[in-house]
């Protein structure tokens, strides 16, 4: 049974452990999905069965890129000025879900006729399911921000643990249903599944307490907003800084949405392959998300952020000598290191050079401004790999991962020591 006092904090939000456990079963439900409906590997392999254009390919990203991070500078304001937050998580939540019942019904209905509206309706429901994700990314994370309040790093690592774990069985389902159906029948069962799981896990929407207030509310008139915006670019020195360290290893992202049709077509792997490509990709995620949540926690988040670089040279590197598809697997061992170490250094980095009362702004702002880069990113990728091939697309995104070492190393701060610089 619970005490009077234990029940007075769970009530009021301010139980740390309550929270915690809500939000890392949450994530676990969502990331099932997540990694049915993977934009690195999983998409891009359907999109290939129904049209040969690397552009087509290549639009999944940027759709996925503009989807999730565009919106999110937008709405913070929004988000800033409302009193209460969760009820508007909810609603996200539930128009994520019609979302990805837009991507089961497109499959289901115009996969076999294959074509333009085959291609079309699921890049359109696609694009529904992405911004919802950039609508609610601002409200969870100062969600996550105001329940969380010490070891978030740990959070961030358990959360994607966990996460990771029903992601591993999602891609484990996934490469059985490409194995041993054909298609479309066997993405009926991938993204059916996709549907049903974070159907029944909106429920643990219920239960999460949303902390009160230690602060002002802080929404603004549109105008003032932007100019808000302007301000925090022009006197955050180091924040923006850090965005601009962003938006080049976004750059970077030229030839990653390739790695799988380049393995394709080279190695000649079956959809089951592909599978479990995403199985090792999660596998990886799952392991280094603890093991960057402790950097983080114990170093700094730049730490973090700076090995997205190094593992993106790694795997870059790998692609393009590698003379057999077992090879190949270590390069997606690499790229689901790498994709966590962005998703750990991000959110916390930019809590860190937030003010307390203005974490979606800085999160929003974070997003919005490094998605041109990551959008533009893999349509260059496309159009290089349909002109001059595969490997050159590879050896120019070597390059600017190159680059990025160095950049992100020598350029940005860390806010915790910028905070010591104050003391």
């Amino acid at each position: 049974m619970l005490n009077k006092k234990m029940k007075e904090k769970i009530t009021s939000g301010q139980s740390y452990w309550y929270n915690f456990i809500i939000l890392v079963l949450d994530s676990g439900g969502f990331n099932f999905a997540a990694n049915m409906l993977s934009h690195l590997t999983i998409i891009p392999y359907y999109l290939s069965e129904l049209s040969n254009s690397n552009i087509v390919i290549g639009m999944a990203q940027t759709i996925y890129v503009l989807g999730t991070f565009m919106p999110q500078v937008f709405i913070a304001n929004y988000v800033n000025g409302l009193e209460r937050r969760k009820r508007y998580i909810v609603k996200i939540v539930v128009a994520q879900r019609i979302g990805i019942l837009s991507i089961f019904l497109s499959v289901l209905i115009f996969a076999k006729q294959g074509g333009f509206l085959a291609i079309s309706t699921f890049l359109l429901a696609f694009a529904i399911f992405t911004i919802t994700n950039g609508l609610m990314s601002p409200a969870h994370t100062d969600l996550v921000a105001r329940s969380i309040t010490r070891k978030r790093g740990i959070f961030y690592g358990v959360s994607f643990f966990i996460g990771g774990i029903c992601g591993i069985m999602g891609a484990q389902l996934a490469t059985r249903f490409l194995e041993m159906k054909v298609f479309p029948v066997s993405y009926y069962y991938i993204f059916g599944l996709a549907l049903i799981v974070p159907m029944m896990t909106m429920v643990f929407w219920y239960f999460i307490k949303e902390p009160k207030y230690q602060y002002q509310i802080t929404g603004m008139k549109t105008k003032e907003y932007f100019k808000h915006l302007v301000e925090i670019i022009k006197t955050e020195k180091e924040y923006s800084k850090f965005l601009l360290v962003r938006t080049v290893l976004n750059l970077c992202e030229i030839a990653t949405p390739f790695y799988i049709v380049y393995a394709k077509l080279r190695f000649g792997i079956s959809a089951g392959t592909v599978g479990l490509f995403t199985m090792v990709t999660i596998i990886s995620q799952t392991v280094s998300h603890l093991i960057w949540g402790y950097i983080g926690e114990h170093f700094g988040f730049k730490r973090v952020l700076q090995m997205v670089a190094v593992l993106g040279v790694t795997a870059t590197i790998i692609a393009l000598i590698a003379t057999n598809v077992n090879i190949f697997y270590l390069v997606f061992v690499l790229v689901g290191a790498m994709y966590s170490s962005v998703q750990v250094a991000n959110v916390n980095l930019a809590i860190e050079f937030s003010k307390p009362n203005e974490t979606p702004t800085y999160v929003g702002l974070m997003n919005t401004f490094q998605a041109p880069a990551l959008a533009l990113a893999p349509l260059i990728g496309g159009l290089l790999a349909d002109n001059y091939g595969y490997r050159l697309t590879f050896f120019v995104g070597l390059l600017l991962f190159s680059f990025s070492v160095v950049f992100c190393s020598i350029y940005m701060k860390d806010p915790r020591q910028l905070k010591k610089e104050v003391v």
